[in-house]
């Protein structure tokens, strides 16, 4: 009887496990946007260690176009989850804080350290000047898909 539960009780972990290691929810609180991705084994390329702080499409916090961004992508006039980072190619998806974002803006050139054991800089786009304020700085992992 003991094993018999054993055996339930670890089908039951593995089937759990893999669940929650095959879908990923995620929620953008600040935006509310709901994403499901299908994170496999196949699409996860590594993980940094970084530093990740937040800005807005403003003049002041970006350049004299701030509705495009170095990969001229528009975006002013819907939210996307957009990232800015100097070490990875556009297009590249990273997973911040839960929240899968696309990196499709570059930083300033003082945040251009990509070695191994460096600590990477990545800057989050969100949509009010409060909501910067408020995330702040963070120390995170990030994990980069393929």
């Amino acid at each position: 009887m003991k094993t018999t539960l054993s055996i339930i009780i670890l089908v039951l972990v593995i089937i759990l496990i893999s669940i929650l290691g095959s879908f990923k929810e995620t929620l953008d609180e600040g935006n509310a946007i709901k994403t499901k991705e299908l994170i496999s084994e196949d699409d996860f390329y590594y993980s940094v260690n970084a530093k990740v702080s937040a800005y807005t499409a403003s003049v002041d916090e970006t350049d004299d176009s701030p509705c495009y961004t170095a990969s001229m992508t528009y975006i002013c006039s819907e939210h996307k989850n957009i990232v800015a980072n100097n070490c990875l190619d556009f297009g590249t998806k990273v997973i911040i804080d839960g929240t899968v974002y696309e990196v499709e803006d570059r930083m300033n050139s003082r945040y251009t350290k990509c070695g191994k054991n460096d600590v990477w800089y990545f800057d989050i786009l969100l949509k009010r000047k409060s909501d910067a304020m408020n995330w702040g700085v963070r120390n995170l992992e990030i994990i980069i898909i393929k």
